[in-house]
């Protein structure tokens, strides 16, 4: 097909176009298949490795700390957009390596979203920690770094909570006013999933695998709420769509 649509010779585009037709007739294959293996080709199925690296979610060789363990937060953030984006995740046991499946282009848009959201979740975190100690001060309590780390985490931990509501809020809206683009979408993501019990194989989680990954926290109302609030993009702006380029689109 490329050489009948590229061949300056008509004869020559003419007997392509016909041998690949004779070719898609013998093995039953449409139109539709062959735009999809080349869909494929373009934007391949991949596995990629990532270090839960301070804010960022980064190749191995590129990270920048050495710890090896993460925030729970981190992970659960990692877990929300990379299921929001239609990708499948995993984590190696005991290090603060994230795994993601999916076609390539949404698994670099899956760390791009991830900078975003851990910059914002950091830094309205620390305002916050900073206003509750004032207040604190102010009612002339004491307010040591035990609280403080304890808070934060709490913070952290329902920001993501908050987040993945959006996330929920953001495809039931999608699901609605763009169904034909969100069918799409629900489609990616199942051949994503097919795809990676067809090839990979995973053991089940362990206490000690959650430990590496830090802890449980407490509930937090102004994370939560901060956490819906977070804005999907780099600009001023809240990005109301999914966070995606599907091909073609």
């Amino acid at each position: 097909q490329r050489l009948a649509a590229d061949n300056p010779n008509a004869n020559e585009a003419s007997a392509a176009a016909e041998q690949a037709l004779r070719i898609m007739r013998e093995h039953a294959i449409s139109q539709k298949d062959v735009d999809a293996a080349q869909t494929l080709r373009e934007d391949p199925l991949v596995q990629k490795r990532c270090t839960l690296d301070g804010l960022r979610l980064v190749p191995p060789e590129e990270r920048s700390t050495y710890r090896g363990r993460a925030a729970g937060w981190k992970r659960n953030l990692g877990y929300e957009v990379a299921k929001y984006l239609g990708l499948r995740t995993g984590f190696i046991s005991g290090k603060a390596v994230f795994v993601l499946y999916g076609h390539l282009s949404d698994v670099e848009a899956a760390c791009r979203l991830y900078d975003v959201c851990a910059r914002q979740i950091e830094r309205e975190c620390l305002q916050w920690l900073e206003a509750e100690k004032e207040r604190e001060r102010a009612r002339g309590g004491w307010w040591d770094k035990g609280t403080g780390y304890t808070q934060s985490f709490a913070f952290r931990e329902s920001a993501v909570e908050g987040l993945a509501s959006k996330f929920e809020e953001l495809q039931e809206t999608s699901s609605v006013q763009h169904e034909e683009g969100h069918a799409l979408v629900l489609s990616r993501a199942k051949k994503v999933s097919n795809w990676v019990d067809a090839t990979y194989t995973f053991k089940k989680s362990t206490a000690a695998d959650a430990y590496a990954f830090g802890g449980r926290a407490d509930y937090c109302g102004a994370g939560y709420a901060k956490g819906k609030e977070l804005r999907l993009t780099e600009d001023a702006g809240i990005e109301e769509k999914r966070v995606r380029a599907l091909p073609g689109r």
